[in-house]
Order: structure tokens, then sequence, then C-alpha cells
């Protein structure tokens, strides 16, 4: 995203730039081992054939003698897991779980503190048959179902259990409308945009509002100071942010050693879809080299777990929101609606600037394509 900001009164203009993605030699991510059961849908419920095996490793006994246990299990397990989750009471159903199962109800409660609710949990029934799926863990199908507090229901069809060291069953993995309970559970990685790094410590989003605390680093060499601060959900509306003010601390200083501790709350139409904290910020190296000042757009994703929402990015809509894409001045009056003198198209009637005192007019444009998750 490239754009202007105007001058006004004789003021001399100043560039915005997108901060570029970050790339993977950046933050090294750091991925613990797997754990849980493998519910790979494309390949049925496991990916081992346990007839092809006498013994079932770690569980110490024939596959017979094993799957009547874990069905057994399965069967009171679900029983006490489905109560509490209907009950809203994901603490309690995490006690039935261990590994990614145990990761995902992480972020079911960590959405309830943002007002996130079941309406209703039901177990219909669980197979009398269970199949190998991995080292030491069973797949069982089930069929069960959440319905979340949008009126979206979610189908479980299979779960996974496994045997720990103290001999008690415990629910490994879920599969809920064909995504395993990994690919529902969202890690709070560093993001880093043009040298400022945000790592989020806590985060969840419910159905009318965003909360996060983060960890900031500005690893460049050179001061910054924030311009203006915004939410961007993935239908292009703007959002007023409140909670610890960036402006009000002055500039964010060069290599800093002692993270700063930022608390941002946003309230949305619908939390659940997510969206990106947008910083606008004039970096000072930049504005040396360019001889004016040089703002930068940081973009940081919040991504909440696919099992809230069914929501598809409206990458053309964020595009426009950020000011339209701009190919000529011909085509950027006719895409974007700006006016002749150059000032920026109209906003949502959501749209709110941040605290900034600049009220000098802004227009940029911005790719199609809505930035990468962290």
């Amino acid at each position: 995203m490239a754009g202007l900001l105007s001058g006004c009164g004789g003021s001399p203009a100043a560039v915005i730039r997108t901060a570029p993605a970050e790339s993977g030699d950046e933050v090294a991510g750091e991925t613990g081992p797997s754990v849980g059961a493998d519910l790979d849908p494309s390949a049925g419920l496991v990916g081992v054939n346990g007839t092809e095996l006498s013994e079932v490793p770690g569980l110490d006994g024939p596959l017979d003698q094993a799957s009547s246990e874990a069905v057994a299990a399965a069967e009171a397990l679900l029983a006490g897991f489905i109560e509490a989750m209907a009950d809203n009471n994901f603490d309690r159903a995490a006690t039935l779980t261990t590994g990614e199962a145990k990761a995902f109800l992480f972020h079911l409660a960590e959405a309830g503190r943002c007002g996130f609710s079941l309406a209703r949990a039901e177990l219909f029934s669980v197979s009398s048959n269970a199949e190998l799926a991995g080292v030491g863990q069973l797949a069982i199908p089930v069929s069960a179902s959440f319905t979340l507090d949008t009126g979206l229901t979610r189908n479980l069809t299979a779960i996974g259990v496994r045997r720990e060291t103290e001999g008690v069953w415990l629910i490994s993995d879920l599969l809920i409308d064909g995504s395993a309970a990994d690919e529902m559970s969202v890690d709070l990685d560093s993001t880093i945009r043009a040298d400022l790094r945000l790592t989020p410590t806590e985060l969840c989003a419910g159905p009318n509002v965003v909360q996060a605390t983060f960890e900031v680093f500005n690893e460049g060499r050179d001061p910054i100071v924030f311009k203006e601060l915004f939410y961007l959900d993935n239908k292009g509306n703007r959002y007023p942010v409140s909670g610890t003010d960036p402006l009000a601390a002055g500039a964010i200083p060069g290599r800093n050693e002692d993270p700063l501790v930022w608390e941002w709350t946003v309230e949305v139409e619908n939390g659940y879809d997510g969206g990106q904290f947008v910083l606008v910020a004039a970096d000072l190296d930049e504005s040396r080299q360019e001889n004016t000042e040089v703002l930068i757009a940081r973009e940081y994703p919040v991504t909440p777990s696919p099992f809230f929402s069914d929501f598809d990015v409206d990458a053309a809509a964020i595009a426009k929101a950020l000011g339209g894409v701009v190919a000529t001045t011909s085509d950027a009056e006719s895409e974007t609606g700006a006016d002749p003198d150059g000032s920026p198209p109209p906003t949502s009637p959501t749209t709110a600037t941040s605290g900034s005192t600049d009220t000098t007019p802004v227009q940029t444009t911005a790719s199609t394509t809505p930035s990468s998750s962290p």
C-alpha cells in the first residue's frame, strides 16, 4: 500500500508506505510437537489400519481390548464434556481433555472473556467401534453438535482418545465439521512490521468486542512516532481503538530493551470475523532519506478460531477501506471515488479516526490481498 498525506498550510507532504510482510526468516516460529489423535478427514478417521496390528503401541494390550476400553471411556467422557460445554464451563470441559483438544478448549475459554458462549450442546450417539489413530491413540465416531451464540451450528463427528500414564482415558482430539482441534486453535505468535514487533500475550474475540494485550519492541535504530491507530475488520469497516494510548507515551525508542505493554479494546459488529489493528507512524530514518515525513502503515492481524465463523475475507473491501486500488489517476478517481482535489474517498459510516491531532487528509493505496496472519 502506498499513498500520500497532502500538506496543509504549507507543510510538506508525507509518503505513506505499507510495512512489508514479515518473512519466515524474520521471526523464528516455534512449533511444538504434534500431540493428540490424527483425525484426518481425507483418509477416513485414521491413517493406520488397525486390523494389521495385533498390539496397540503404548496401550499394552490387543486392539480389541483397547477398543472396548476406549469406547466405554468415550461414552463417559463425552457425556461430561457435552454437559460442561452446554453450561459454557470450558474450564471444566478441559479437565476431560489432553493434547490438541485441551489447547482448543483454552481458546474457547479465552473467547469467553470477550462474551463468547454456546447456546446449546447436544450429544446424540457414540459408536461402538474404535480405530487406531496414531501411537497409543484411538478414534471413535460420534454424533454431537454445538450451537454458537450467532446461531451457527458445528457438528462433532469423531473424537480421539488416549490413555495417560496414570491409566486414565482422556479426549485427545476433536473432529468438528472436517477440522481437527489443532486446525481450530490459533497460536499467539510475534508479528514484526518494519522493525516494530508486537507479541500478543492475551487475545480474545467475541460477538461485539475484541481485546488484546501486546508486548511491543522497536527493533529499529530510530524512534517511531504514531499518528493514527484503528481496527479494520474483514469487511473493510474501520473502528476506533480504546485502551493504552501509544500517542500519550511519545515516541517508541529505538531498540528498546524493556517491552512496552499495550492493551487495546475495540467494539466491533462481529469480532468472530477477525480483522487487523492498523498503526500509521512516522519513521525518522526513512524521513531523513526522503527529506519529508514518511509514514508507515503497519497491519497486525487478529485471527479468531475458524470454529467461530464461516466468514470469508473480503479483500476488495479491505483494500477500499485502506484507500482503494490506484493504478492511474483516472483509475483512482473511478475506483475509489476520490475528489479532483485529491481528498480521500468517503469512508464507511462506522469509520472513526484515532486520537491523533493530525487532521491532514490521508489517501492510500492497497493491494487486494489482506496482510498475512502472524
